[in-house]
């Protein structure tokens, strides 16, 4: 049976601006009939925008191992990483060299969560996700464990729940089920879906079993109907969505009422951040839009993360790079 799948972000290296998942069997009456069963946790409200914080390191690598440099392009912590992740509410998760474990380091690259662990996300909302085995759990910044690892896979927590597929023995069979579970352990919507992403922007886009993509509320209510062949998660109030088109499949963007606002023609889309988003032409080159759909910075890159401070990571030809939003280089590219 193929196993369901939630879109974590374990790394700024993946960065995905699309919620796919493959098909499977769901024991939830609710994931048919398009009504989304309650738990007793809470979803909550987006809360109103504040300024972003700010951390002024980004992660680089320099043959062969990552460090970080500020915003000038000059290296803060020395490169002694297998890998790392931009810093997220004041620490930032990398990869030991030692073991391949993953843990946490400050803004002086001084370990606070000694490394440990297969997998470790970014935190969000005080928490991360991680796993030393099978299953994902989630620890605080102190490293103790706030959610026991009983998960298959489990998004960063937003709006106070993370996205979680659970596996269950029903009628002797093995079933997997993505719902939403709070910071206490409590489901706020109970496993049902066939497929899960995170809430943003008070919207979260899932699939039923059977069914394309589609948008609920913190109610699990489908406020957009279910007609996408994938879709992202809102930022900024946009958000990315695949469509056939054609003999074919293009992304475009739509508002927080299903408004096509920037047409399906792109071939892959990322979400939008700081006013721009990363998109892929026919010539399989990456580039970024802003929010009419005009092309704001050249389609001439290999792959594009997301814009934070006002810089991105970038790669061309398999050399990495950050630019600034004109486009022009301010670290890279090099090996």
């Amino acid at each position: 049976m193929n196993k369901l799948i939630a879109v974590p972000l374990f790394s700024i290296l993946i960065f995905v601006a699309c919620s796919s998942a493959p098909k499977a069997q769901s024991s939830s009456p609710g994931a048919a009939n398009g009504q989304a069963v309650t738990g007793p946790g809470n979803i909550s409200p987006a809360a109103p925008e504040q300024k972003k914080e700010t951390f002024g390191l980004f992660p680089v690598a320099v043959k062969g191992k990552y460090g970080y440099i500020d915003k000038d392009g000059k290296v803060v912590i020395q490169p002694t990483f297998k890998m790392a992740n931009l810093f997220t509410e004041g620490l930032a998760a990398v990869q030991d060299f030692k073991g391949n474990a993953w843990g946490f380091i400050d803004k002086t690259g001084k370990y606070v969560i000694e490394p440990k662990y297969v997998i470790a996300t970014p935190f969000s909302e005080g928490l991360a996700i991680v796993s030393t085995g099978d299953k994902v759990g989630a620890i605080d910044k102190s490293g103790n464990t706030v959610l026991k690892p009983e998960f298959e896979t489990m998004t960063e927590f937003s709006q106070g729940v993370s996205a979680v597929v659970v596996r269950k023995q029903v009628s002797g069979l093995a079933v997997v089920d993505g719902g939403y579970v709070d910071k206490t352990g409590k489901f706020a919507l109970t496993p049902q879906f066939d497929g899960v992403s995170p809430f943003a922007e008070n919207l979260a886009a899932v699939r039923r079993l059977g069914q394309r993509w589609s948008y609920i509320d913190v109610k699990g209510n489908t406020v957009i109907p279910a007609k996408y062949e994938s879709a992202g998660r809102f930022s900024e109030g946009l958000a990315a969505v695949e469509l056939k088109v054609g003999n074919g499949y293009r992304w475009g963007f739509i508002d927080s009422t299903g408004k096509q606002v920037i047409e399906p023609k792109f071939y892959k889309a990322r979400f939008f951040s700081e006013g721009l988003a990363g998109v892929q032409a026919e010539s399989g080159r990456w580039g970024y839009i802003d929010k009419t759909g005009k092309l704001a910075i050249e389609d001439k890159f290999t792959t594009v993360d997301r814009f934070s401070e006002g810089i991105a990571k970038v790669t061309i030809d398999k050399k990495m790079a950050y630019i600034d939003k004109s486009g022009k280089y301010i670290w890279g590219p090099q090996e």
